[in-house]
């Protein structure tokens, strides 16, 4: 089934998964889970 598009609207509130597939983990290490913080501080998100 496609993902449904949901555009992006500036200073709404948006769910992030941290999940994988079937409830996989998506952080194997540490470093990536601080690689994806600064991916969003980079976006102004935090």
């Amino acid at each position: 089934m496609p993902r449904r598009f949901i555009p992006f609207i500036p200073n709404e509130y948006y769910h992030i998964y941290n999940r994988g597939n079937n409830r996989e983990q998506i952080f194997f290490e540490e470093t990536n889970y601080l690689y994806f913080l600064r991916g969003l501080k980079s976006m102004s998100i935090l």
